[in-house]
Protein backbone atom coordinates (compact mmCIF):
# COMPACT_ATOMS: atom_id res chain seq x y z
CA UNK A 1 0.00 0.00 0.00
CA UNK A 2 1.16 3.53 -0.69
CA UNK A 3 1.15 6.46 1.70
CA UNK A 4 -1.26 8.26 -0.64
CA UNK A 5 -3.98 5.82 0.39
CA UNK A 6 -3.95 7.24 3.95
CA UNK A 7 -3.71 10.85 2.87
CA UNK A 8 -6.35 13.29 4.17
CA UNK A 9 -9.28 13.99 1.90
CA UNK A 10 -10.77 17.29 0.80
CA UNK A 11 -12.86 18.85 3.62
CA UNK A 12 -16.51 19.88 3.31
CA UNK A 13 -15.55 23.57 3.38
CA UNK A 14 -13.08 23.00 0.56
CA UNK A 15 -15.71 21.16 -1.48
CA UNK A 16 -18.10 24.07 -1.04
CA UNK A 17 -15.39 26.45 -2.20
CA UNK A 18 -14.68 24.34 -5.27
CA UNK A 19 -18.40 24.12 -6.09
CA UNK A 20 -18.63 27.88 -5.85
CA UNK A 21 -15.67 28.16 -8.22
CA UNK A 22 -17.40 25.96 -10.77
CA UNK A 23 -20.70 27.90 -10.71
CA UNK A 24 -21.65 30.32 -13.53
CA UNK A 25 -21.16 33.27 -11.17
CA UNK A 26 -17.57 32.24 -10.45
CA UNK A 27 -14.77 34.57 -11.47
CA UNK A 28 -12.78 31.76 -13.02
CA UNK A 29 -13.67 28.64 -14.98
CA UNK A 30 -13.79 24.95 -14.15
CA UNK A 31 -10.66 24.56 -16.22
CA UNK A 32 -8.77 26.78 -13.78
CA UNK A 33 -10.09 24.78 -10.82
CA UNK A 34 -9.00 21.53 -12.46
CA UNK A 35 -5.51 22.93 -13.06
CA UNK A 36 -5.22 23.90 -9.39
CA UNK A 37 -6.39 20.47 -8.27
CA UNK A 38 -3.86 18.87 -10.58
CA UNK A 39 -1.09 20.85 -8.87
CA UNK A 40 -2.36 19.69 -5.48
CA UNK A 41 -2.32 16.07 -6.65
CA UNK A 42 1.24 16.50 -7.94
CA UNK A 43 2.30 17.73 -4.50
CA UNK A 44 0.46 14.84 -2.88
CA UNK A 45 2.26 12.34 -5.15
CA UNK A 46 5.64 13.92 -4.38
CA UNK A 47 6.13 15.25 -7.91
CA UNK A 48 6.29 18.89 -6.81
CA UNK A 49 7.45 20.65 -3.63
CA UNK A 50 5.17 22.89 -1.59
CA UNK A 51 6.71 26.22 -2.59
CA UNK A 52 6.45 25.37 -6.27
CA UNK A 53 2.85 24.21 -5.81
CA UNK A 54 1.83 27.45 -4.07
CA UNK A 55 3.39 29.61 -6.79
CA UNK A 56 1.77 27.57 -9.56
CA UNK A 57 -1.68 27.75 -7.93
CA UNK A 58 -1.27 31.51 -7.53
CA UNK A 59 -0.51 31.82 -11.25
CA UNK A 60 -3.55 29.75 -12.22
CA UNK A 61 -6.14 31.70 -10.19
CA UNK A 62 -7.12 34.99 -11.87
CA UNK A 63 -7.63 38.06 -9.70
CA UNK A 64 -8.48 41.72 -10.15
CA UNK A 65 -6.30 42.81 -7.25
CA UNK A 66 -4.50 41.45 -4.18
CA UNK A 67 -7.65 42.21 -2.18
CA UNK A 68 -9.93 40.17 -4.45
CA UNK A 69 -12.19 38.21 -2.05
CA UNK A 70 -12.82 35.32 -4.47
CA UNK A 71 -9.11 34.95 -5.10
CA UNK A 72 -8.24 34.95 -1.38
CA UNK A 73 -10.94 32.39 -0.58
CA UNK A 74 -9.98 30.00 -3.39
CA UNK A 75 -6.23 30.39 -2.84
CA UNK A 76 -6.64 29.77 0.89
CA UNK A 77 -8.62 26.61 0.22
CA UNK A 78 -5.91 25.13 -1.97
CA UNK A 79 -3.20 26.12 0.51
CA UNK A 80 -5.13 24.36 3.26
CA UNK A 81 -5.19 21.20 1.14
CA UNK A 82 -1.42 21.42 0.72
CA UNK A 83 -1.00 21.90 4.49
CA UNK A 84 -3.16 18.82 5.20
CA UNK A 85 -1.09 16.62 2.92
CA UNK A 86 2.15 18.00 4.40
CA UNK A 87 0.99 17.26 7.94
CA UNK A 88 0.08 13.74 6.90
CA UNK A 89 3.50 13.03 5.36
CA UNK A 90 5.31 14.49 8.38
CA UNK A 91 3.14 12.41 10.69
CA UNK A 92 3.90 9.25 8.72
CA UNK A 93 7.60 9.51 9.54
CA UNK A 94 6.80 9.99 13.22
CA UNK A 95 4.45 7.02 13.22
CA UNK A 96 7.15 4.85 11.67
CA UNK A 97 9.54 5.66 14.54
CA UNK A 98 6.79 5.15 17.09
CA UNK A 99 5.99 1.76 15.58
CA UNK A 100 9.64 0.71 15.87
CA UNK A 101 9.69 1.76 19.54
CA UNK A 102 6.44 -0.09 20.15
CA UNK A 103 7.83 -3.27 18.60
CA UNK A 104 10.90 -3.07 20.86
CA UNK A 105 8.70 -2.68 23.94
CA UNK A 106 6.51 -5.51 22.74
CA UNK A 107 9.46 -7.89 22.46
CA UNK A 108 10.47 -7.05 26.02
CA UNK A 109 6.97 -7.84 27.24
CA UNK A 110 6.70 -11.22 25.47
CA UNK A 111 8.32 -13.19 28.29
CA UNK A 112 6.09 -11.58 30.91
CA UNK A 113 3.01 -12.08 28.73
CA UNK A 114 3.72 -15.78 28.19
CA UNK A 115 4.17 -16.26 31.94
CA UNK A 116 0.88 -14.49 32.60
CA UNK A 117 -0.80 -16.69 29.96
CA UNK A 118 0.32 -19.81 31.79
CA UNK A 119 -1.23 -18.51 34.99
CA UNK A 120 -4.47 -17.62 33.20
CA UNK A 121 -4.69 -21.08 31.62
CA UNK A 122 -4.00 -22.71 34.98
CA UNK A 123 -6.78 -20.71 36.64
CA UNK A 124 -9.25 -21.23 33.80
CA UNK A 125 -8.75 -25.00 33.94
CA UNK A 126 -10.28 -24.95 37.42
CA UNK A 127 -13.57 -23.38 36.29
CA UNK A 128 -15.89 -23.59 33.28
CA UNK A 129 -15.65 -21.04 30.49
CA UNK A 130 -18.38 -18.39 30.70
CA UNK A 131 -20.33 -17.80 27.46
CA UNK A 132 -20.24 -14.06 28.15
CA UNK A 133 -16.46 -13.88 27.93
CA UNK A 134 -15.23 -12.30 24.71
CA UNK A 135 -12.47 -13.63 22.46
CA UNK A 136 -10.25 -10.74 23.54
CA UNK A 137 -10.56 -11.88 27.16
CA UNK A 138 -9.77 -15.51 26.30
CA UNK A 139 -6.79 -14.45 24.15
CA UNK A 140 -5.15 -11.56 26.04
CA UNK A 141 -1.76 -11.84 24.33
CA UNK A 142 -2.71 -11.35 20.67
CA UNK A 143 0.43 -10.19 18.87
CA UNK A 144 0.56 -7.43 16.31
CA UNK A 145 2.20 -7.72 12.90
CA UNK A 146 5.43 -5.82 12.32
CA UNK A 147 4.82 -4.41 8.85
CA UNK A 148 8.41 -3.20 8.54
CA UNK A 149 9.76 -6.75 8.15
CA UNK A 150 7.16 -8.13 5.72
CA UNK A 151 9.05 -9.23 2.55
CA UNK A 152 6.80 -7.35 0.12
CA UNK A 153 7.05 -4.16 2.20
CA UNK A 154 10.84 -4.40 2.33
CA UNK A 155 11.00 -5.13 -1.41
CA UNK A 156 8.84 -2.12 -2.24
CA UNK A 157 10.98 0.09 -0.01
CA UNK A 158 14.21 -1.06 -1.70
CA UNK A 159 12.84 -1.12 -5.25
CA UNK A 160 9.75 1.14 -5.49
CA UNK A 161 7.36 0.27 -8.30
CA UNK A 162 6.72 3.03 -10.81
CA UNK A 163 2.98 3.13 -11.50
CA UNK A 164 0.79 5.36 -13.72
CA UNK A 165 -1.21 7.95 -11.84
CA UNK A 166 -4.46 6.11 -12.64
CA UNK A 167 -3.24 2.95 -10.92
CA UNK A 168 -2.11 4.96 -7.90
CA UNK A 169 -5.57 6.51 -7.60
CA UNK A 170 -7.20 3.08 -7.86
CA UNK A 171 -4.90 1.62 -5.22
CA UNK A 172 -5.52 4.58 -2.93
CA UNK A 173 -9.30 4.22 -3.29
CA UNK A 174 -9.24 0.45 -2.64
CA UNK A 175 -7.14 0.90 0.47
CA UNK A 176 -9.58 3.51 1.73
CA UNK A 177 -12.59 1.25 1.06
CA UNK A 178 -10.92 -1.69 2.84
CA UNK A 179 -10.83 0.22 6.13
CA UNK A 180 -14.60 -0.19 6.48
CA UNK A 181 -16.04 -1.95 3.45
CA UNK A 182 -19.55 -2.15 4.91
CA UNK A 183 -19.72 1.58 5.59
CA UNK A 184 -18.29 2.37 2.13
CA UNK A 185 -20.92 0.17 0.47
CA UNK A 186 -23.74 1.64 2.57
CA UNK A 187 -22.68 5.16 1.64
CA UNK A 188 -22.42 4.17 -2.03
CA UNK A 189 -25.81 2.53 -2.50
CA UNK A 190 -27.56 5.34 -0.58
CA UNK A 191 -26.08 8.11 -2.72
CA UNK A 192 -28.64 9.92 -4.85
CA UNK A 193 -27.11 9.17 -8.26
CA UNK A 194 -26.09 5.58 -7.59
CA UNK A 195 -26.81 3.56 -10.78
CA UNK A 196 -28.68 0.25 -10.83
CA UNK A 197 -26.23 -2.59 -10.22
CA UNK A 198 -26.38 -5.97 -8.43
CA UNK A 199 -25.56 -5.78 -4.75
CA UNK A 200 -22.99 -8.57 -5.02
CA UNK A 201 -21.18 -6.77 -7.84
CA UNK A 202 -20.95 -3.53 -5.84
CA UNK A 203 -19.11 -5.63 -3.26
CA UNK A 204 -16.78 -6.96 -5.96
CA UNK A 205 -16.02 -3.45 -7.20
CA UNK A 206 -15.24 -2.09 -3.74
CA UNK A 207 -12.97 -5.06 -3.04
CA UNK A 208 -11.11 -4.70 -6.34
CA UNK A 209 -12.47 -7.96 -7.78
CA UNK A 210 -13.68 -8.59 -11.32
CA UNK A 211 -17.36 -7.96 -12.04
CA UNK A 212 -19.41 -11.02 -13.09
CA UNK A 213 -21.28 -9.96 -16.22
CA UNK A 214 -23.66 -12.91 -15.84
CA UNK A 215 -24.93 -11.42 -12.56
CA UNK A 216 -25.18 -7.98 -14.17
CA UNK A 217 -27.25 -9.33 -17.07
CA UNK A 218 -29.50 -11.28 -14.71
CA UNK A 219 -29.96 -8.27 -12.44
CA UNK A 220 -31.16 -6.04 -15.28
CA UNK A 221 -34.25 -8.17 -15.86
CA UNK A 222 -34.74 -9.65 -12.40
CA UNK A 223 -38.17 -9.41 -10.75
CA UNK A 224 -36.91 -10.42 -7.29
CA UNK A 225 -34.32 -9.21 -4.81
CA UNK A 226 -31.06 -11.07 -4.28
CA UNK A 227 -31.73 -13.74 -1.65
CA UNK A 228 -28.19 -14.24 -0.37
CA UNK A 229 -27.63 -13.50 3.31
CA UNK A 230 -25.22 -14.44 6.08
CA UNK A 231 -25.75 -16.49 9.20
CA UNK A 232 -23.38 -16.30 12.17
CA UNK A 233 -22.77 -19.33 14.35
CA UNK A 234 -20.44 -18.31 17.14
CA UNK A 235 -17.36 -16.92 15.41
CA UNK A 236 -18.18 -18.73 12.14
CA UNK A 237 -19.99 -16.70 9.47
CA UNK A 238 -21.75 -18.68 6.73
CA UNK A 239 -23.09 -17.21 3.49
CA UNK A 240 -26.55 -18.61 2.72
CA UNK A 241 -28.29 -18.28 -0.63
CA UNK A 242 -27.79 -19.12 -4.30
CA UNK A 243 -25.02 -17.32 -6.15
CA UNK A 244 -25.81 -18.86 -9.56
CA UNK A 245 -27.03 -16.16 -11.99
CA UNK A 246 -30.35 -16.73 -13.75
CA UNK A 247 -28.92 -15.71 -17.14
CA UNK A 248 -25.51 -16.12 -18.73
CA UNK A 249 -23.79 -13.87 -21.28
CA UNK A 250 -23.62 -15.92 -24.49
CA UNK A 251 -23.81 -13.47 -27.39
CA UNK A 252 -22.33 -10.19 -28.56
CA UNK A 253 -25.57 -8.36 -27.80
CA UNK A 254 -25.81 -9.76 -24.27
CA UNK A 255 -22.19 -8.82 -23.59
CA UNK A 256 -22.84 -5.21 -24.63
CA UNK A 257 -26.03 -5.15 -22.56
CA UNK A 258 -24.10 -6.20 -19.46
CA UNK A 259 -20.92 -4.22 -20.21
CA UNK A 260 -22.54 -0.77 -20.44
CA UNK A 261 -23.98 -0.87 -16.87
CA UNK A 262 -20.64 -2.24 -15.65
CA UNK A 263 -18.80 0.75 -17.12
CA UNK A 264 -21.34 3.13 -15.56
CA UNK A 265 -21.01 1.52 -12.12
CA UNK A 266 -17.21 1.29 -12.28
CA UNK A 267 -16.77 4.94 -13.26
CA UNK A 268 -19.18 5.91 -10.47
CA UNK A 269 -16.72 4.36 -7.98
CA UNK A 270 -13.50 5.07 -9.93
CA UNK A 271 -14.12 8.18 -12.12
CA UNK A 272 -10.50 8.24 -13.29
CA UNK A 273 -10.93 4.87 -15.08
CA UNK A 274 -13.44 6.10 -17.68
CA UNK A 275 -10.89 6.34 -20.50
CA UNK A 276 -9.41 2.93 -19.64
CA UNK A 277 -12.82 1.23 -19.75
CA UNK A 278 -13.79 2.86 -23.06
CA UNK A 279 -10.55 1.73 -24.71
CA UNK A 280 -10.95 -1.79 -23.39
CA UNK A 281 -14.57 -1.92 -24.58
CA UNK A 282 -13.49 -1.00 -28.12
CA UNK A 283 -10.73 -3.63 -27.91
CA UNK A 284 -13.24 -6.40 -27.15
CA UNK A 285 -15.74 -5.17 -29.74
CA UNK A 286 -13.06 -5.59 -32.42
CA UNK A 287 -12.99 -9.32 -31.71
CA UNK A 288 -16.77 -9.57 -31.93
CA UNK A 289 -16.63 -7.81 -35.30
CA UNK A 290 -13.77 -9.93 -36.65
CA UNK A 291 -15.05 -13.36 -35.63
CA UNK A 292 -18.21 -15.19 -36.76
CA UNK A 293 -21.13 -15.35 -34.34
CA UNK A 294 -20.51 -19.01 -33.46
CA UNK A 295 -17.09 -17.95 -32.11
CA UNK A 296 -18.37 -15.12 -29.91
CA UNK A 297 -18.38 -17.36 -26.85
CA UNK A 298 -14.59 -17.48 -27.16
CA UNK A 299 -14.46 -13.67 -27.06
CA UNK A 300 -16.66 -13.65 -23.95
CA UNK A 301 -14.36 -16.17 -22.26
CA UNK A 302 -11.29 -14.11 -23.25
CA UNK A 303 -12.86 -10.97 -21.78
CA UNK A 304 -13.66 -12.74 -18.52
CA UNK A 305 -10.12 -14.14 -18.21
CA UNK A 306 -8.52 -10.74 -18.98
CA UNK A 307 -10.62 -8.88 -16.39
CA UNK A 308 -9.91 -11.51 -13.72
CA UNK A 309 -6.17 -11.20 -14.38
CA UNK A 310 -6.25 -7.41 -14.03
CA UNK A 311 -8.35 -7.63 -10.85
CA UNK A 312 -5.79 -9.97 -9.28
CA UNK A 313 -2.95 -7.53 -9.95
CA UNK A 314 -2.31 -4.03 -8.64
CA UNK A 315 0.19 -3.02 -11.32
CA UNK A 316 -1.93 -3.70 -14.40
CA UNK A 317 -4.72 -1.95 -16.30
CA UNK A 318 -7.29 -3.26 -18.78
CA UNK A 319 -5.50 -1.28 -21.50
CA UNK A 320 -2.26 -3.25 -21.01
CA UNK A 321 -3.18 -5.43 -23.98
CA UNK A 322 0.31 -6.91 -24.20
CA UNK A 323 -0.32 -8.68 -20.88
CA UNK A 324 -3.11 -10.74 -22.49
CA UNK A 325 -1.06 -12.43 -25.23
CA UNK A 326 -1.29 -15.90 -23.68
CA UNK A 327 -5.02 -15.48 -23.04
CA UNK A 328 -5.48 -14.30 -26.63
CA UNK A 329 -3.70 -17.39 -27.95
CA UNK A 330 -5.71 -19.71 -25.73
CA UNK A 331 -9.18 -18.27 -26.29
CA UNK A 332 -9.03 -16.46 -29.65
CA UNK A 333 -6.30 -18.02 -31.78
CA UNK A 334 -6.77 -21.61 -30.59
CA UNK A 335 -9.38 -22.22 -33.28
CA UNK A 336 -8.79 -25.98 -33.51
CA UNK A 337 -10.10 -26.93 -30.08
CA UNK A 338 -12.63 -24.11 -30.12
CA UNK A 339 -13.98 -25.23 -33.48
CA UNK A 340 -14.26 -28.75 -32.11
CA UNK A 341 -16.20 -27.50 -29.12
CA UNK A 342 -18.49 -25.45 -31.38
CA UNK A 343 -19.16 -28.46 -33.60
CA UNK A 344 -19.91 -30.58 -30.56
CA UNK A 345 -22.32 -27.94 -29.25
CA UNK A 346 -24.12 -27.89 -32.60
CA UNK A 347 -24.54 -31.67 -32.54
CA UNK A 348 -25.79 -31.58 -28.98
CA UNK A 349 -28.32 -28.85 -29.72
CA UNK A 350 -29.62 -30.82 -32.71
CA UNK A 351 -30.21 -33.86 -30.50
CA UNK A 352 -27.54 -36.13 -31.98
CA UNK A 353 -25.04 -35.86 -29.13
CA UNK A 354 -24.35 -38.32 -26.38
CA UNK A 355 -27.24 -40.19 -24.78
CA UNK A 356 -27.27 -38.19 -21.56
CA UNK A 357 -27.60 -34.95 -23.56
CA UNK A 358 -30.71 -35.93 -25.49
CA UNK A 359 -33.07 -34.89 -22.73
CA UNK A 360 -34.04 -31.20 -22.93
CA UNK A 361 -32.61 -28.97 -20.23
CA UNK A 362 -35.45 -27.77 -18.02
CA UNK A 363 -33.43 -24.89 -16.57
CA UNK A 364 -32.53 -23.65 -20.05
CA UNK A 365 -36.21 -23.72 -21.02
CA UNK A 366 -36.93 -21.68 -17.89
CA UNK A 367 -34.16 -19.19 -18.81
CA UNK A 368 -31.97 -19.89 -15.80
CA UNK A 369 -29.35 -22.47 -16.85
CA UNK A 370 -25.86 -21.17 -15.89
CA UNK A 371 -24.04 -23.54 -18.26
CA UNK A 372 -23.17 -23.30 -21.93
CA UNK A 373 -24.55 -25.85 -24.38
CA UNK A 374 -21.22 -27.69 -24.26
CA UNK A 375 -20.88 -27.80 -20.49
CA UNK A 376 -24.50 -28.60 -19.68
CA UNK A 377 -25.46 -32.25 -19.11
CA UNK A 378 -28.69 -31.77 -21.06
CA UNK A 379 -29.58 -30.44 -24.50
CA UNK A 380 -30.34 -26.73 -24.85
CA UNK A 381 -33.42 -27.31 -27.03
CA UNK A 382 -37.12 -26.65 -26.71
CA UNK A 383 -38.68 -29.38 -24.55
CA UNK A 384 -41.72 -29.44 -26.88
CA UNK A 385 -40.36 -29.38 -30.43
CA UNK A 386 -36.61 -30.07 -29.92
CA UNK A 387 -35.58 -26.87 -31.74
CA UNK A 388 -32.68 -24.86 -30.31
CA UNK A 389 -33.83 -21.42 -31.47
CA UNK A 390 -36.40 -20.91 -28.71
CA UNK A 391 -37.48 -22.11 -25.28
CA UNK A 392 -40.64 -24.00 -24.33
CA UNK A 393 -42.32 -20.78 -23.18
CA UNK A 394 -41.81 -19.29 -26.65
CA UNK A 395 -42.85 -22.42 -28.56
CA UNK A 396 -45.96 -22.06 -30.75
CA UNK A 397 -46.70 -25.78 -30.87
Amino acid sequence: MTENANAPQVTDRQEQTLEAQESPQSTFSTEVANKCLEVVQQFRAGERDKASAILQIQRHIPRESDEDTNFIQAFGSYCEMLDNFERYHNGAAGRSQTLEDTNQTHRQDVVRTERDDEEVVDRSSKRSHSPSESDDESHPSKRKINFNVLPWVVRERVQPTELPSSLKQTQSALENFSRDIKFAKSSLINSFKCPQFPDSEWTNLLNGRAVDLDHVLSGLFSISQEQGHKEKIGQLEIAVGSTTPAKSVRTHGEWVTAWDPTVEATTFVFPHRESELKRYGKYILQFFAALPSESHQRVISFDRAARIRVAQRRDMQLTDFGEFIDLHMHWIQNTGSSASRTSQARRVEQGVGRTQKREACRRWNEGRCPNTAVACSYAHVCSKCRVNSHTAAECKK
